[in-house]
């Protein structure tokens, strides 16, 4: 009974100093809970005290749960409350995949790959819907002069409104004296990048109204593209589904009942029938290899949904520094050269400079300032090598258009500062560019798009249509043989 009070005791500790000094709650409480840990299952002469033990295995967990709790109260949580955030989501995954595997077995790890999938689908548009709720507080504020504190916390109040504690933050920021850039920075940190670069270019060319616009106007079209899409690819959406069913009920018959079936047919009945189809002997060299490797499949496809979170997560999440991570390169450089997403990246790459040096010519800066500005932005990182070769050439006294064909950047961008057209005109051509890049990376992702769905579909079918055919054709040769045997 003592060791139950202790355990207790203990708990109750963790949990009250997690309130007052939450980074020794965090750092104590493991080692608290593997000493209680200890000394249930050690000092009970009839065996290990199941209450106690059960009181000491909580330690931990609840006191990050009581960190995640004093968090939301938080604008600027400190690194205890971020480190329980990420101790319980790792431990969310973790006991799913553990129960996808122990429910489904071998077709856990798939099944938890598909679950990682919607989830972060599901919090990429939440995101969205978030900046968006961002940039039009912004905008609104921007359009009637209104003073961006006031008009933030205004719109900070309402209860509904998924871009409340971002706001918050950023009015907390502003107050401090931090510009707007940099308070959407510090207290938005999962703003996209993209808008980032657009408030901080907008600053330096001193049109940040107008970028803010544009940008919001970029983010509802976007938002709009994608429902068109979706609405598009409803029709997919249950032929896909069911096949994936199908698949996952043959993967399963493929693993437990073929082995089973091929050694009552091959023992069979007649020396007449002791071979099988083609389609059923790669089927069942198939079904053997996956009954063989299914726990090295399984731990490949975990490792390699873990490895995809890491980079999304640096990527995506962390991708608003003031630098690029090393795994921000490393995507940009991929993305650049990969034969089908090299388009999409090129064309976005190319549509968020044509912005920048479109507002900073607008705002009555020359050439090489646009140019410097924008080559320091966060654009891809091999269009950013070619922008600064750009920047250097018009610095040293050549032509922007023959400056910019010499480094690459595109013909068009070329034509819009090309001497021999109106000099006055460049920004209007710009503009006249950056619709043309937007309609041109509309289509790319609408044809990509639409092209994918009917080939899974089709690859799909055809694995349903292979296992389906290497099923039922030693059934058929079955009872063709054994209709030959009746008298």
């Amino acid at each position: 009974m003592w060791l139950v009070i202790t355990v207790f005791l203990v708990l109750v500790f963790c949990v009250m100093l997690a309130r007052w000094a939450p980074g020794t709650a965090l750092l104590s409480s493991p080692i608290l809970g593997l000493v209680c840990i200890g000394l249930a299952v050690s000092t009970v002469p009839d065996g290990p005290s199941v209450v106690g033990l059960s009181l000491a295995l909580l330690i931990f967990p609840v006191t990050v749960i009581r960190l995640k709790l004093l968090a939301v109260r938080l604008s600027r949580p400190r690194w205890p409350y971020v480190v329980a955030d990420w101790v319980l989501r790792i431990g969310y995954y973790l006991l799913c995949l553990g129960l996808l595997i122990l429910v489904f077995q071998p077709f856990g790890p798939i099944l938890f790959a598909l679950f990682i999938a919607f989830n972060v689908q599901y919090i990429r548009t939440k995101r969205r819907t978030t900046t968006l709720h961002v940039l039009q507080a912004l905008a609104t504020a921007m359009r009637q002069n209104l003073p961006l504190c006031m008009a933030l916390d205004s719109a900070a109040q309402d209860e509904t409104s998924p871009a409340r504690k971002p706001l918050k933050g950023i009015v907390e920021w502003l107050r401090s004296g931090y510009s707007l850039s940099r308070a959407v920075r510090l207290g938005y940190p999962k703003c996209p990048r993209e808008v980032l670069v657009s408030l901080e270019a907008g600053e330096r060319v001193g049109r940040l109204g107008e970028v803010v616009e544009s940008t919001l106007r970029d983010i509802t079209e976007q938002i709009d593209r994608r429902r068109r899409i979706r609405s598009s690819q409803v029709a997919f959406l249950y032929p896909l589904v069911v096949t994936t069913v199908a698949l996952l009920i043959m993967m399963a018959m493929l693993t437990f009942i073929t082995p089973l079936y091929a050694d009552v047919v091959q023992g069979g009945v007649s020396e007449e029938y002791q071979s099988l189809p083609a389609s059923t002997l790669l089927v069942l060299r198939c079904g053997k290899f996956l009954h063989a490797h299914a726990a090295a499949i399984g731990i490949g496809v975990v490792l390699a949904v873990l490895l995809w979170l890491v980079i999304y997560v640096t990527t995506w999440r962390f991708g608003n520094r003031a630098e690029p991570t090393a795994w921000q390169r490393m995507a940009d450089v991929f993305r650049w050269h990969l034969p089908v997403e090299r388009r999409l990246e090129r064309i976005r790459a190319r549509l968020q400079a044509v912005r920048i040096l479109r507002s900073a010519l607008r705002a009555g800066h020359t050439v090489d300032f646009a140019l410097a500005v924008t080559a320091r932005e966060h654009v891809n990182g091999c269009f950013a090598r070619q922008l600064r070769r750009w920047h250097e050439a018009v610095v040293n006294g050549q032509p922007p258009a023959e400056a910019a064909r010499r480094a690459g950047v595109g013909s068009p961008l070329a034509w819009a500062f090309d001497d021999r057209l109106h000099p006055g005109g460049c920004p209007e051509r710009l503009e006249m560019l950056e619709e043309s890049y937007r309609s041109a990376h509309d289509y790319s992702q609408v044809l990509l798009r639409s092209t994918v769905g009917p080939m899974m579909i089709l690859l799909l079918g055809g694995m349903v249509g292979l296992f389906a055919h290497a099923l039922f054709m030693p059934l058929i040769d079955l009872i063709r043989v054994m209709s030959g045997m009746a008298p």
